[in-house]
């Protein structure tokens, strides 16, 4: 079976429905909800929902540890063999899960799957298939600052480097010989880290083209001002659509990342949690480039490159 786990942060103008569909959809067997300290109205939506439901369990974390940290929390409050996570702006059809499965257990390696992503407007998600960050083609060309990849209609299945943290279906056995989610990133980033770590694992990470996600992406940003919380939108595909921060000076750091004119570099934070950490300690590269999203995602790097042309 699957579980379902769906991470909320002032959530309450989707998550009923949401988890009314996840409720009514097949093949899952758990839902599990890690609420990251809303004020609003989702915790009686919640706890309504798990009241009429024994499979919906309901973590409430007093503050709000990030998007990682919950997705981690969720999975592991489970035991069921497939985990879908699910952003609480995303509605599921009865079969979505079930079918993602189907063609999840069809390959003949583990895989990290997502689905199409459309909005209420039937605009498809740019974010569902991406490509890793090329920082150095993305510092010499601005083309190179869109993530996006094109739908690819021949394929029913279509390999990417990158799929949407808001819908993903992986195996539990992938998830824990990854380690799941890195709690380092506490939003933006840490699905194209997850994504990379599967790759590097050995696993598949592709779209499944033909199942179709409504993901109410507007009405969450609306709620949030664009930003903060604990759940997506994470999803950058273009670096120029993101809000600026303007700064002309000659460095400054953001999240362990250290910009400076013509010059990147990462300061790697060595806490006695870190020396525990197999992925703290992976390729500088990726250290680099997944550092480089976090600046990126809140509007620093482009617009400081920028200034200094």
């Amino acid at each position: 079976g699957i579980v379902a786990v769906v991470v909320s942060y002032q959530s309450g103008s989707t998550i009923d429905t949401c988890l009314t569909r996840l409720r009514a959809a097949s093949g899952v067997d758990q839902i599990r909800v890690v609420d990251n300290g809303s004020t609003d109205a989702t915790l009686g939506i919640v706890q309504r929902h798990a009241s009429l439901d024994p499979r919906l369990h309901f973590i409430a974390n007093p503050d709000n540890p990030g998007f990682a940290v919950a997705c981690n929390q969720g999975a592991r409050d489970a035991d069921a063999p497939w985990i879908a996570f699910v952003n609480p702006d995303c509605l599921v059809e009865a079969d979505t899960l079930s079918r993602l499965r189907a063609h999840a257990g069809a390959l003949d390696v583990d895989a990290l799957l997502g689905t199409d992503l459309a909005g209420e407007d039937g605009a498809r998600d740019p974010a569902a298939r991406r490509r890793d960050p090329d920082f150095a083609a993305m510092l010499r060309h601005a083309s190179a600052r869109d993530l996006s990849v094109p739908r690819d209609p021949a394929q029913t299945l279509q390999r990417v480097d990158a799929i949407s943290g808001a819908m993903m279906l992986l195996p539990r056995r992938l998830f824990e010989r990854i380690d799941g989610f890195d709690t380092g990133y506490r939003l933006h980033a840490e699905d194209l880290d997850l994504c990379r770590r599967a790759r590097e694992a050995g696993a598949v990470v592709a779209v499944a083209n033909d199942i179709v996600v409504a993901h109410a992406r507007e009405r969450f940003a609306q709620r949030i001002g664009g930003g903060g919380g604990g759940e997506c939108p994470c999803d950058v595909t273009d670096v120029d659509a993101v809000h600026p921060v303007v700064g002309r000076q000659q460095a400054f750091e953001v999240q362990g990342v250290r910009v400076e004119r013509n010059r990147l570099r990462v300061h790697a934070q060595h806490t006695a949690e870190a020396q525990h950490d197999p992925f703290e300690r992976r390729r500088p590269h990726d250290r680099l480039c997944f550092g480089l999203v976090r600046a990126v995602q809140i509007g620093v790097l482009h617009r400081h490159v920028r200034g200094h042309r």
